[in-house]
């Protein structure tokens, strides 16, 4: 698996950890994965931490196209973490496009400092069944 989906229940937030390759179908997985938690479990703050990310396998028009669907978890914080340069750069074109619709997200350098934006101080994430 090219992500993994955990869930903090005492904080109410999810937290998507990418693996080492960030592809299309990696993105589209994490996608079609968040419609079916909000499903199950409703909207909440979520985390997509992409510190593990060593290789981007995804164009730019794709990326640049994703900035202008609208979020899956509407109304609700999100933080992207992104610790390297280039995917940091890169996550910083998707919130601008996500910008221009109103609704655009803290990207930052650490796990911590998402932590901090969202009031997790005690991080309690389990993998979801």
């Amino acid at each position: 698996m090219t992500f993994k989906f955990l869930f903090d229940r005492g904080n109410n937030v999810l937290l998507v950890n990418y693996g080492r390759t960030l592809t299309r179908e990696t993105v589209d997985g994490v996608f079609a994965a968040a419609r079916s938690f909000v499903e199950t479990h409703g909207a909440c703050p979520a985390i997509a931490d992409f510190s593990d990310v060593e290789q981007i396998d995804v164009d730019l028009a794709y990326w640049r196209s994703l900035g202008e669907v609208p979020r899956v978890m509407k109304g609700t914080k999100r933080v992207l973490v992104a610790p390297q340069d280039t995917v940091f750069g890169m996550i910083r074109m998707y919130g601008l496009h996500q910008a221009v619709q109103g609704d655009e997200p803290a990207v930052v350098r650490s796990l911590q400092a998402a932590y901090d934006l969202l009031g997790v101080r005690v991080p309690d994430f389990r993998p979801l069944a």
